[in-house]
Protein backbone atom coordinates (compact mmCIF):
# COMPACT_ATOMS: atom_id res chain seq x y z
CA UNK A 1 0.00 0.00 0.00
CA UNK A 2 1.09 3.73 -0.27
CA UNK A 3 1.51 6.13 1.58
CA UNK A 4 1.14 10.03 0.45
CA UNK A 5 3.66 12.67 2.01
CA UNK A 6 2.71 16.52 1.56
CA UNK A 7 5.26 17.37 -0.57
CA UNK A 8 4.91 20.11 -3.26
CA UNK A 9 8.66 20.95 -4.09
CA UNK A 10 11.46 18.50 -4.97
CA UNK A 11 13.75 19.77 -2.01
CA UNK A 12 10.55 17.66 0.39
CA UNK A 13 10.73 15.19 -2.26
CA UNK A 14 14.06 14.70 -1.94
CA UNK A 15 14.13 14.91 2.21
CA UNK A 16 11.18 12.07 2.02
CA UNK A 17 13.74 10.01 0.16
CA UNK A 18 16.46 10.40 2.42
CA UNK A 19 14.22 9.34 5.31
CA UNK A 20 13.24 6.14 3.57
CA UNK A 21 17.37 5.45 2.88
CA UNK A 22 17.81 5.58 6.83
CA UNK A 23 18.99 8.93 7.04
CA UNK A 24 20.49 9.94 10.16
CA UNK A 25 20.68 13.88 11.39
CA UNK A 26 24.02 15.51 12.13
CA UNK A 27 24.31 17.29 15.32
CA UNK A 28 24.49 21.25 14.47
CA UNK A 29 28.00 22.60 15.11
CA UNK A 30 28.16 25.63 17.44
CA UNK A 31 31.53 26.86 15.97
CA UNK A 32 30.48 30.26 13.58
CA UNK A 33 34.06 29.70 11.38
CA UNK A 34 33.06 25.77 11.31
CA UNK A 35 29.84 26.99 9.84
CA UNK A 36 31.18 29.65 6.86
CA UNK A 37 33.43 26.86 6.02
CA UNK A 38 30.86 24.41 5.34
CA UNK A 39 28.90 26.40 3.74
CA UNK A 40 31.47 28.36 1.38
CA UNK A 41 32.61 24.71 0.49
CA UNK A 42 28.44 23.47 -0.52
CA UNK A 43 28.45 26.54 -2.47
CA UNK A 44 31.69 26.12 -4.32
CA UNK A 45 30.32 23.01 -4.79
CA UNK A 46 26.85 24.15 -6.43
CA UNK A 47 29.05 26.20 -8.69
CA UNK A 48 30.76 23.36 -9.67
CA UNK A 49 27.89 21.58 -10.37
CA UNK A 50 26.41 24.15 -12.46
CA UNK A 51 30.07 24.69 -14.53
CA UNK A 52 29.94 20.40 -15.38
CA UNK A 53 25.96 20.71 -15.97
CA UNK A 54 24.58 21.31 -20.03
CA UNK A 55 21.49 22.80 -20.72
CA UNK A 56 18.52 21.04 -22.76
CA UNK A 57 16.18 22.97 -24.68
CA UNK A 58 13.10 20.99 -25.79
CA UNK A 59 10.82 22.74 -28.97
CA UNK A 60 7.69 22.79 -26.83
CA UNK A 61 9.53 26.37 -25.35
CA UNK A 62 10.76 24.73 -21.89
CA UNK A 63 14.51 23.98 -20.82
CA UNK A 64 16.38 22.36 -17.91
CA UNK A 65 20.03 21.90 -16.46
CA UNK A 66 21.41 18.27 -16.19
CA UNK A 67 25.00 16.46 -15.15
CA UNK A 68 25.80 14.27 -18.39
CA UNK A 69 28.22 12.60 -16.67
CA UNK A 70 25.50 10.72 -15.06
CA UNK A 71 22.25 11.37 -16.77
CA UNK A 72 21.04 9.72 -20.28
CA UNK A 73 18.83 12.05 -22.44
CA UNK A 74 16.38 10.17 -24.30
CA UNK A 75 13.76 11.65 -26.52
CA UNK A 76 10.51 10.33 -27.86
CA UNK A 77 7.49 11.85 -29.71
CA UNK A 78 6.12 13.99 -27.25
CA UNK A 79 8.17 13.62 -24.18
CA UNK A 80 11.65 13.80 -23.10
CA UNK A 81 13.33 11.45 -20.33
CA UNK A 82 16.21 11.87 -18.13
CA UNK A 83 17.66 8.26 -16.72
CA UNK A 84 20.10 8.26 -13.96
CA UNK A 85 22.95 6.12 -15.31
CA UNK A 86 24.94 5.52 -11.42
CA UNK A 87 24.78 2.89 -9.51
CA UNK A 88 21.22 2.93 -8.03
CA UNK A 89 18.63 0.02 -6.63
CA UNK A 90 16.16 0.56 -9.49
CA UNK A 91 15.27 3.12 -12.43
CA UNK A 92 15.66 6.50 -11.44
CA UNK A 93 14.18 9.26 -13.88
CA UNK A 94 12.50 12.86 -14.50
CA UNK A 95 10.57 12.22 -17.61
CA UNK A 96 8.77 15.82 -18.91
CA UNK A 97 6.05 16.19 -21.51
CA UNK A 98 3.86 19.02 -23.00
CA UNK A 99 0.43 18.06 -23.85
CA UNK A 100 -1.33 20.89 -26.31
CA UNK A 101 -4.87 21.33 -25.57
CA UNK A 102 -4.94 19.11 -22.48
CA UNK A 103 -6.44 20.29 -18.79
CA UNK A 104 -3.61 20.16 -16.59
CA UNK A 105 -5.61 18.86 -13.53
CA UNK A 106 -7.97 16.56 -15.84
CA UNK A 107 -3.90 14.86 -17.02
CA UNK A 108 -2.69 14.72 -13.96
CA UNK A 109 -6.63 12.54 -12.97
CA UNK A 110 -5.73 10.30 -16.34
CA UNK A 111 -2.37 9.26 -15.38
CA UNK A 112 -4.07 8.34 -12.28
CA UNK A 113 -6.34 6.14 -13.48
CA UNK A 114 -8.23 4.07 -11.07
CA UNK A 115 -6.18 5.43 -8.31
CA UNK A 116 -9.03 6.95 -6.29
CA UNK A 117 -6.68 7.50 -2.90
CA UNK A 118 -4.16 9.30 -4.88
CA UNK A 119 -6.65 11.39 -6.79
CA UNK A 120 -7.89 12.76 -2.80
CA UNK A 121 -4.63 13.51 -1.94
CA UNK A 122 -3.63 15.72 -4.94
CA UNK A 123 -2.68 19.22 -3.54
CA UNK A 124 -2.32 22.32 -4.98
CA UNK A 125 0.33 25.52 -5.52
CA UNK A 126 2.34 27.42 -6.95
CA UNK A 127 4.93 25.49 -10.22
CA UNK A 128 8.23 24.88 -9.69
CA UNK A 129 10.11 28.53 -9.29
CA UNK A 130 7.06 30.54 -10.43
CA UNK A 131 4.67 31.86 -7.55
CA UNK A 132 2.58 33.05 -10.42
CA UNK A 133 1.65 30.21 -12.16
CA UNK A 134 -0.61 27.25 -10.86
CA UNK A 135 0.35 23.77 -10.24
CA UNK A 136 -1.45 20.43 -9.55
CA UNK A 137 1.03 17.80 -7.76
CA UNK A 138 0.44 14.26 -6.71
CA UNK A 139 3.47 12.30 -4.32
CA UNK A 140 3.53 9.05 -3.54
CA UNK A 141 5.75 7.12 -1.39
CA UNK A 142 6.94 3.52 -0.61
CA UNK A 143 6.00 2.10 3.30
CA UNK A 144 8.81 -0.38 1.84
CA UNK A 145 6.64 -3.05 1.27
CA UNK A 146 7.73 -3.09 -2.34
CA UNK A 147 10.90 -1.87 -4.36
CA UNK A 148 10.55 1.38 -2.77
CA UNK A 149 9.58 3.26 -5.62
CA UNK A 150 8.31 6.50 -5.26
CA UNK A 151 6.66 8.34 -7.78
CA UNK A 152 6.06 12.10 -7.88
CA UNK A 153 3.99 14.04 -10.39
CA UNK A 154 3.82 17.88 -11.24
CA UNK A 155 1.06 19.57 -13.69
CA UNK A 156 0.49 22.78 -14.29
CA UNK A 157 -1.06 24.35 -17.89
CA UNK A 158 1.35 26.20 -19.76
CA UNK A 159 0.41 27.82 -22.91
CA UNK A 160 -2.75 26.23 -23.83
CA UNK A 161 -1.88 22.96 -22.64
CA UNK A 162 -0.13 21.12 -20.07
CA UNK A 163 3.18 20.30 -18.65
CA UNK A 164 3.65 17.37 -17.00
CA UNK A 165 6.61 16.13 -15.20
CA UNK A 166 6.77 12.75 -13.35
CA UNK A 167 9.74 11.54 -11.24
CA UNK A 168 10.61 7.99 -10.96
CA UNK A 169 12.94 7.63 -7.45
CA UNK A 170 13.69 4.39 -5.24
CA UNK A 171 14.74 4.17 -2.21
CA UNK A 172 18.47 3.62 -1.29
CA UNK A 173 19.87 2.33 1.55
CA UNK A 174 23.77 3.46 0.83
CA UNK A 175 23.24 7.25 2.07
CA UNK A 176 25.67 8.28 -0.41
CA UNK A 177 24.45 6.63 -3.43
CA UNK A 178 20.97 7.98 -2.28
CA UNK A 179 22.38 11.42 -2.22
CA UNK A 180 24.30 10.96 -5.62
CA UNK A 181 20.68 9.89 -6.90
CA UNK A 182 18.79 12.85 -5.62
CA UNK A 183 21.32 15.41 -6.53
CA UNK A 184 21.03 14.67 -10.03
CA UNK A 185 17.14 14.54 -10.40
CA UNK A 186 16.76 17.29 -8.59
CA UNK A 187 18.86 19.26 -10.51
CA UNK A 188 16.61 18.72 -13.43
CA UNK A 189 13.31 19.86 -11.87
CA UNK A 190 14.75 22.82 -10.00
CA UNK A 191 16.27 24.23 -12.97
CA UNK A 192 13.04 23.88 -15.11
CA UNK A 193 12.40 26.91 -17.08
CA UNK A 194 9.34 27.94 -19.12
CA UNK A 195 10.10 30.20 -22.41
CA UNK A 196 7.07 32.84 -22.95
CA UNK A 197 4.62 31.76 -20.27
CA UNK A 198 1.24 33.11 -21.35
CA UNK A 199 -1.13 33.80 -17.93
CA UNK A 200 -2.52 30.56 -17.05
CA UNK A 201 -6.30 30.68 -18.17
CA UNK A 202 -8.10 27.41 -15.95
CA UNK A 203 -8.90 29.02 -12.84
CA UNK A 204 -9.21 32.75 -14.62
CA UNK A 205 -12.69 32.86 -14.22
CA UNK A 206 -13.23 32.13 -10.27
CA UNK A 207 -11.66 35.05 -8.65
CA UNK A 208 -14.05 37.68 -7.79
CA UNK A 209 -16.33 39.65 -4.90
CA UNK A 210 -19.64 36.79 -4.41
CA UNK A 211 -22.19 38.20 -2.21
CA UNK A 212 -25.51 37.18 -0.64
CA UNK A 213 -28.07 38.94 0.92
CA UNK A 214 -30.27 37.53 3.96
CA UNK A 215 -33.52 39.73 5.36
CA UNK A 216 -34.02 38.74 9.35
CA UNK A 217 -36.43 40.39 11.35
CA UNK A 218 -34.91 41.76 14.31
CA UNK A 219 -37.25 43.20 16.97
CA UNK A 220 -39.90 42.93 14.66
CA UNK A 221 -38.17 45.12 12.14
CA UNK A 222 -36.45 43.66 8.65
CA UNK A 223 -32.86 44.26 8.51
CA UNK A 224 -30.75 43.19 5.81
CA UNK A 225 -27.87 41.79 6.22
CA UNK A 226 -25.15 41.08 3.51
CA UNK A 227 -22.36 38.09 3.51
CA UNK A 228 -19.41 38.52 0.97
CA UNK A 229 -16.70 36.05 -0.44
CA UNK A 230 -14.00 37.44 -2.06
CA UNK A 231 -11.45 35.42 -3.99
CA UNK A 232 -8.36 36.81 -6.02
CA UNK A 233 -6.04 35.94 -8.78
CA UNK A 234 -3.34 35.28 -6.61
CA UNK A 235 -4.89 32.78 -4.55
CA UNK A 236 -5.76 34.44 -1.63
CA UNK A 237 -8.76 36.19 -0.08
CA UNK A 238 -11.39 36.78 2.63
CA UNK A 239 -14.75 35.53 3.96
CA UNK A 240 -17.07 37.77 5.39
CA UNK A 241 -19.56 35.79 7.19
CA UNK A 242 -19.93 36.06 10.86
CA UNK A 243 -16.33 37.65 11.14
CA UNK A 244 -14.25 38.58 8.25
CA UNK A 245 -11.22 35.80 8.35
CA UNK A 246 -8.53 35.41 5.27
CA UNK A 247 -8.82 32.54 3.14
CA UNK A 248 -6.43 30.92 0.34
CA UNK A 249 -8.30 28.69 -2.25
CA UNK A 250 -7.27 26.10 -4.57
CA UNK A 251 -9.74 24.57 -7.64
CA UNK A 252 -11.96 22.99 -4.93
CA UNK A 253 -11.71 24.05 -1.55
CA UNK A 254 -11.74 27.72 0.30
CA UNK A 255 -9.24 27.18 3.39
CA UNK A 256 -9.70 29.75 6.28
CA UNK A 257 -6.25 30.83 7.13
CA UNK A 258 -4.70 30.26 10.48
CA UNK A 259 -7.67 27.75 11.50
CA UNK A 260 -6.95 25.28 8.79
CA UNK A 261 -10.79 24.68 8.44
CA UNK A 262 -11.73 23.58 4.33
CA UNK A 263 -15.09 24.63 2.40
CA UNK A 264 -15.54 22.38 -0.65
CA UNK A 265 -17.08 24.85 -3.08
CA UNK A 266 -17.59 25.19 -7.40
CA UNK A 267 -18.18 28.48 -9.53
CA UNK A 268 -20.65 27.87 -12.52
CA UNK A 269 -21.39 31.21 -14.46
CA UNK A 270 -21.81 34.16 -11.85
CA UNK A 271 -22.48 32.04 -8.82
CA UNK A 272 -20.32 30.52 -6.14
CA UNK A 273 -21.63 27.56 -4.22
CA UNK A 274 -20.03 26.53 -0.99
CA UNK A 275 -20.56 24.16 1.70
CA UNK A 276 -20.99 25.51 5.03
CA UNK A 277 -21.66 23.24 7.70
CA UNK A 278 -22.74 20.72 5.76
CA UNK A 279 -25.23 22.96 3.97
CA UNK A 280 -24.80 24.18 0.34
CA UNK A 281 -24.78 28.61 0.16
CA UNK A 282 -25.05 30.20 -3.38
CA UNK A 283 -23.20 33.63 -3.43
CA UNK A 284 -23.37 35.46 -6.57
CA UNK A 285 -20.84 37.75 -8.35
CA UNK A 286 -22.28 41.71 -7.34
CA UNK A 287 -22.25 43.51 -10.91
CA UNK A 288 -18.74 45.35 -10.54
CA UNK A 289 -17.14 42.80 -9.36
CA UNK A 290 -14.85 40.98 -12.39
CA UNK A 291 -11.55 38.68 -12.58
CA UNK A 292 -8.51 40.98 -13.27
CA UNK A 293 -8.20 38.23 -16.29
CA UNK A 294 -11.38 39.14 -17.69
CA UNK A 295 -11.54 42.65 -17.30
CA UNK A 296 -8.31 42.42 -19.41
CA UNK A 297 -9.65 40.65 -22.00
CA UNK A 298 -12.67 42.67 -22.19
CA UNK A 299 -11.04 45.92 -22.05
CA UNK A 300 -8.51 44.47 -24.64
CA UNK A 301 -11.66 43.68 -26.76
CA UNK A 302 -13.21 47.01 -26.10
CA UNK A 303 -10.30 48.24 -27.50
CA UNK A 304 -10.49 46.33 -30.62
CA UNK A 305 -13.55 47.31 -31.35
CA UNK A 306 -13.29 50.79 -30.77
CA UNK A 307 -10.80 50.88 -33.06
CA UNK A 308 -12.57 49.49 -35.74
CA UNK A 309 -15.78 51.78 -34.66
CA UNK A 310 -13.46 54.57 -35.46
CA UNK A 311 -12.15 53.38 -38.83
CA UNK A 312 -15.89 52.37 -39.91
CA UNK A 313 -17.20 56.11 -38.80
CA UNK A 314 -13.80 57.58 -40.52
CA UNK A 315 -14.65 55.11 -43.67
CA UNK A 316 -18.65 56.45 -43.46
CA UNK A 317 -17.68 59.89 -42.92
CA UNK A 318 -15.28 59.72 -46.43
CA UNK A 319 -18.63 58.03 -48.19
CA UNK A 320 -20.68 61.06 -47.35
CA UNK A 321 -18.25 63.77 -48.23
CA UNK A 322 -17.41 61.33 -51.69
CA UNK A 323 -21.33 61.36 -51.95
CA UNK A 324 -21.96 65.43 -51.53
CA UNK A 325 -19.60 66.70 -53.69
CA UNK A 326 -20.06 64.16 -56.49
CA UNK A 327 -23.80 64.21 -56.42
CA UNK A 328 -24.03 64.17 -60.16
CA UNK A 329 -23.17 60.26 -60.11
CA UNK A 330 -25.61 57.79 -61.39
CA UNK A 331 -27.86 56.12 -59.05
CA UNK A 332 -26.39 52.71 -59.99
CA UNK A 333 -22.96 54.51 -58.43
CA UNK A 334 -24.57 55.01 -55.29
CA UNK A 335 -26.28 51.83 -55.20
CA UNK A 336 -22.75 50.49 -55.27
CA UNK A 337 -21.57 52.86 -52.39
CA UNK A 338 -24.25 51.72 -49.97
CA UNK A 339 -23.44 48.34 -50.30
CA UNK A 340 -20.11 48.82 -49.75
CA UNK A 341 -20.33 50.32 -46.76
CA UNK A 342 -22.76 47.63 -45.61
CA UNK A 343 -20.42 45.16 -46.22
CA UNK A 344 -17.87 47.11 -44.26
CA UNK A 345 -20.59 47.22 -41.41
CA UNK A 346 -21.22 43.98 -41.24
CA UNK A 347 -17.74 42.57 -41.56
CA UNK A 348 -15.91 45.25 -39.43
CA UNK A 349 -15.25 42.66 -36.76
CA UNK A 350 -14.84 39.72 -38.22
CA UNK A 351 -12.23 40.33 -41.16
CA UNK A 352 -8.99 38.41 -40.55
CA UNK A 353 -5.74 39.52 -39.76
CA UNK A 354 -3.29 39.66 -42.18
CA UNK A 355 -1.69 36.56 -41.16
CA UNK A 356 -4.86 34.43 -41.62
CA UNK A 357 -6.22 34.32 -37.70
CA UNK A 358 -9.46 32.76 -37.37
CA UNK A 359 -11.91 35.03 -37.02
CA UNK A 360 -13.18 33.34 -33.73
CA UNK A 361 -10.49 34.73 -31.90
CA UNK A 362 -12.67 38.16 -31.87
CA UNK A 363 -15.25 36.11 -29.45
CA UNK A 364 -12.78 33.68 -27.28
CA UNK A 365 -13.78 33.78 -23.63
CA UNK A 366 -16.41 32.84 -21.05
CA UNK A 367 -19.90 33.86 -21.01
CA UNK A 368 -22.24 33.57 -17.98
CA UNK A 369 -25.80 33.81 -17.61
CA UNK A 370 -27.28 32.29 -14.11
CA UNK A 371 -26.11 28.97 -13.43
CA UNK A 372 -24.63 28.39 -17.20
CA UNK A 373 -21.55 29.23 -18.39
CA UNK A 374 -20.46 29.42 -22.12
CA UNK A 375 -16.66 28.72 -22.92
CA UNK A 376 -15.56 29.31 -26.77
CA UNK A 377 -12.31 28.79 -28.01
CA UNK A 378 -11.05 28.73 -31.80
CA UNK A 379 -10.45 25.25 -32.81
CA UNK A 380 -6.99 23.98 -33.12
CA UNK A 381 -5.84 24.30 -36.44
CA UNK A 382 -8.61 25.37 -37.97
CA UNK A 383 -9.39 28.85 -40.12
CA UNK A 384 -12.74 29.73 -39.53
CA UNK A 385 -14.15 26.95 -36.93
CA UNK A 386 -15.01 27.06 -32.73
CA UNK A 387 -14.89 24.46 -30.12
CA UNK A 388 -17.98 25.59 -27.39
CA UNK A 389 -18.17 23.97 -24.41
CA UNK A 390 -21.30 24.52 -22.04
CA UNK A 391 -21.52 23.95 -18.05
CA UNK A 392 -24.50 23.82 -16.38
CA UNK A 393 -25.12 23.80 -12.51
CA UNK A 394 -28.06 21.48 -11.91
CA UNK A 395 -27.50 21.31 -8.62
CA UNK A 396 -24.86 21.70 -6.11
CA UNK A 397 -23.93 17.88 -6.62
CA UNK A 398 -24.67 17.57 -10.58
CA UNK A 399 -23.24 19.39 -13.69
CA UNK A 400 -24.75 19.45 -17.11
CA UNK A 401 -22.08 19.78 -19.90
CA UNK A 402 -22.17 20.05 -23.45
CA UNK A 403 -19.47 20.09 -26.09
CA UNK A 404 -19.82 20.94 -29.38
CA UNK A 405 -17.97 22.71 -32.64
CA UNK A 406 -18.86 24.19 -35.80
CA UNK A 407 -17.86 26.64 -38.22
CA UNK A 408 -18.27 30.43 -38.11
CA UNK A 409 -20.04 32.84 -40.32
CA UNK A 410 -18.22 35.80 -40.28
CA UNK A 411 -21.28 37.94 -42.36
CA UNK A 412 -24.47 36.20 -39.25
CA UNK A 413 -21.70 36.20 -36.46
CA UNK A 414 -23.13 32.75 -35.94
CA UNK A 415 -21.69 29.41 -35.10
CA UNK A 416 -23.90 26.15 -36.37
CA UNK A 417 -23.04 22.74 -34.97
CA UNK A 418 -24.31 19.28 -35.64
CA UNK A 419 -21.90 17.33 -33.05
CA UNK A 420 -23.30 18.14 -30.18
CA UNK A 421 -22.58 15.64 -27.03
CA UNK A 422 -24.43 16.52 -23.68
CA UNK A 423 -23.15 14.66 -20.12
CA UNK A 424 -24.66 14.47 -16.69
CA UNK A 425 -21.71 14.53 -14.26
CA UNK A 426 -21.90 14.10 -10.54
CA UNK A 427 -19.49 14.71 -7.45
CA UNK A 428 -18.80 13.42 -4.39
CA UNK A 429 -18.99 15.29 -0.77
CA UNK A 430 -14.66 15.89 -1.53
CA UNK A 431 -15.56 18.10 -5.04
CA UNK A 432 -14.27 15.06 -7.24
CA UNK A 433 -16.65 13.24 -10.24
CA UNK A 434 -18.21 10.67 -8.84
CA UNK A 435 -20.13 9.72 -12.02
CA UNK A 436 -20.30 10.62 -15.84
CA UNK A 437 -23.10 9.35 -18.30
CA UNK A 438 -23.92 10.49 -21.41
CA UNK A 439 -27.18 12.23 -21.59
CA UNK A 440 -27.27 12.14 -25.90
CA UNK A 441 -24.94 13.18 -28.46
CA UNK A 442 -25.71 14.60 -32.45
CA UNK A 443 -27.41 17.62 -31.23
CA UNK A 444 -27.95 20.94 -33.16
CA UNK A 445 -28.30 24.21 -32.70
CA UNK A 446 -26.90 28.24 -33.17
CA UNK A 447 -24.90 30.45 -31.39
CA UNK A 448 -25.18 34.06 -32.55
CA UNK A 449 -22.71 36.52 -31.22
CA UNK A 450 -23.26 40.44 -30.55
CA UNK A 451 -21.27 43.04 -31.07
CA UNK A 452 -23.22 45.94 -29.72
CA UNK A 453 -22.97 44.66 -26.57
CA UNK A 454 -20.46 41.64 -26.84
CA UNK A 455 -23.23 39.13 -25.39
CA UNK A 456 -23.96 35.79 -27.02
CA UNK A 457 -26.83 33.87 -27.32
CA UNK A 458 -28.36 29.78 -27.65
CA UNK A 459 -30.57 27.93 -29.78
CA UNK A 460 -30.72 24.37 -29.09
CA UNK A 461 -32.69 22.55 -31.46
CA UNK A 462 -32.35 19.32 -29.08
CA UNK A 463 -33.95 20.61 -25.98
CA UNK A 464 -34.09 24.30 -26.26
CA UNK A 465 -32.26 24.64 -23.13
CA UNK A 466 -31.14 28.29 -23.67
CA UNK A 467 -34.35 29.12 -24.46
CA UNK A 468 -34.71 33.29 -23.08
CA UNK A 469 -31.29 33.73 -21.94
CA UNK A 470 -28.38 35.99 -22.79
CA UNK A 471 -24.75 34.98 -21.93
CA UNK A 472 -22.06 38.05 -21.18
CA UNK A 473 -18.75 37.78 -21.34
Amino acid sequence: MRKRFLAVTMATLIACSMMACGKKETPATTEEVTTATATEAEETTEEEKYESSEKYESKDGWSVRYMPSSIQVNEGDDFTSFVYTGECSGTDMVSISYIKNKNSKSYLYEKLGNDEEAKKNVTEGSFIGYEDRWCYVSVMESDGADSGLSTTYFSSEYNDGTIFIEVINHAETDEEIGMAVSDSLSMIVDSISLKDPQPQKELAYIPGVYKETVETEVNGEKVKKEYKITLNKDHTGTMEIQEKSDVTWSSEKITQTGTGNTYAYSVSGTELKINLGGAWFTFDKSDKATTEATTEATTEKKDDKKDSKDKKESKKEKKKKDKKSNGDKTDEKQEETTTEATKEDTTETTEQSDDGQNPVMNYVGKYGSGRATIEVSAKEGSKDEAEIKISWANTAAEVFEWTMSGKFDPDTLTIEYKDCVKKSITYDENGLVDKETEIYKNGSGKFTFSDKDGSLTWDDDKEDAGKDMTFTM
